[in-house]
């Protein structure tokens, strides 16, 4: 089990995979049997990436040898052990260790450091009840080992919310969060599916704010083997991305576009709340994604949905004159504001990484622009809470197309408001949810209308 966690760690820290897709090869039922195992593996993979920056201060206490003479490979392991050793309480010390020098031994292939490991590992557990504490100040440099990210996000997060909120989104961000599934209306019911979901899940709750949205926590087997996953009854969608599909309020009559579509997400609740109806194109430059998309729909039941390849960081053939009621750019982002489901993105994500993601989403919108009806909607919106990825790509695309407004809460028609979303769009048009203190992905969003 810890050589299939120390591989995952390996490949995401490479940056060969994203943890996502690392899980997805690793974690299977041919490799780990046993869903013990699988459930232990998962805990020590997303709890290391959680507490990376944490456990990397210990090692420089514990270790003689300075942290950057240590070896990719062996902080690895180190990591592996230092988060057993103070976060569980289900695998005893001495098998932490022992696991550990084996891996050294033969997955790091570093035998000549396994005493190093081992000695480690054992002075930590000796020490675990009088450990040094990482400072507790309210500087970036301190907060990033007490809350375990980056320093210069955190500076960039301490000047816009305060240094209080900061720390509770770094805790909100910590915890480990609930799987959050949508409950699809044109096959179930709420009622209906929470029956048949609780056999296999020890808690079932509605969520705080999107009325389709179902909170599982303990699940005893994966999503895809729950009683009613093969029915399409649920689709897996956080909150925040259910509630911005609401933001975009497609009608029945509509004709939608669903450009950057993916895996098909939100192309299944934009379905669901055009009750089937209408016409919606969704769009990836992905053959894989859009093939696994059509599965999708038919599994959920959805029959107005057709799919196209495009690169719509290209601009729009000259024979391509569609117009569409609605289009929604759920555009590529650095994904700063998921993290919580996916921490490895702490430790992947730079200053320039931002600039690059908000250069590939002006042209986005640029390309999907001409595409728009007089008088329909361009909706923008990504799972990022960073200014470079909001409001500048907004103003930015704005200066530029003139023929575009942003659409402001009072201005939006009486049909379309939803109070679902009430405190989540701001006077200036601008959708936005948070981990805190919303309990949801951190999303952003924005309806900009073109002028008849």
């Amino acid at each position: 089990m810890r050589t299939t966690v120390f591989l995952i760690l390996k490949t995401v820290a490479g940056g060969r995979r994203t943890l996502d897709s690392a899980v997805e090869a690793y974690l299977t039922k041919q490799r780990l049997p046993d869903r013990r195992d699988r459930g232990l593996a998962t805990s020590i993979v997303y709890g290391v990436l959680r507490w990376q920056n944490t456990l990397d201060w210990y090692i420089r206490r514990f270790s003689k040898t300075p942290f950057h003479k240590i070896s990719p490979d062996v902080r690895i392991v180190l990591r592996m052990g230092l988060f057993q050793l103070f976060y569980l309480d289900r695998v005893p010390d001495f098998a932490v260790v022992d696991a550990a020098v084996s891996l050294t031994r033969h997955q790091a292939k570093k035998p000549h450091l396994t005493g190093f490991v081992n000695g480690v590992l054992r002075n930590a557990a000796r020490r675990r009840h009088q450990l040094p504490l990482p400072p507790d100040t309210e500087e970036a440099a301190a907060l990033a080992v007490t809350k375990s990210f980056p320093a210069w996000l955190l500076e960039r997060w301490i000047i816009r919310y305060g240094v209080n909120e900061t720390k509770h989104l770094c805790d909100r961000m910590n915890m480990i969060p609930p799987v959050t599934v949508r409950v699809n209306t044109m096959k179930t019911n709420h009622e209906t599916l929470r029956a048949a979901l609780k056999p296999r899940v020890r808690e079932v709750s509605a969520a705080m704010q999107a009325p389709d949205a179902l909170l599982l926590d303990c699940l005893e087997v994966p999503v895809s083997e729950l009683k009613g996953f093969k029915e399409g009854w649920f689709q897996v969608q956080d909150e925040a991305a259910q509630l911005v599909c609401r933001f975009m309020a497609p009608r029945p009559e509509d004709r939608v576009m669903d450009a950057c579509a993916g895996l098909g997400g939100k192309t299944g609740y934009i379905a669901q709340l055009m009750k089937n109806r209408g016409e919606i194109t969704a769009v990836d430059h992905d053959t894989g994604k859009l093939k696994t998309l059509q599965g999708d729909m038919g599994r959920l039941g959805v029959r107005n949905v057709i799919t196209r390849v495009q690169n719509l960081l290209q601009a729009v053939p000259k024979g391509q004159k569609e117009q569409y009621d609605r289009i929604f750019a759920d555009c590529p982002c650095s994904g700063a504001g998921v993290i919580r489901r996916n921490p490895d993105i702490k430790w992947s994500l730079t200053r320039k990484d931002l600039v690059r993601h908000q250069a590939g989403q002006m042209r986005i919108l640029n390309t999907l622009a001409p595409m728009v009806r007089p008088g329909g909607y361009l909706i923008y919106a990504v799972c990022s809470r960073e200014m470079e990825e909001n409001e500048y790509v907004v103003h930015g695309f704005l200066n530029k197309h003139k023929e575009f407004d942003i659409e402001k809460k009072h201005d939006r028609p009486a049909e379309e408001q939803d109070p679902c979303l009430d405190g989540f769009v701001g006077k200036n048009g601008f959708y936005r949810t948070m981990p805190h203190p919303d309990g949801m992905d951190g999303f952003f969003g924005v309806r900009l209308r073109k002028r008849r």
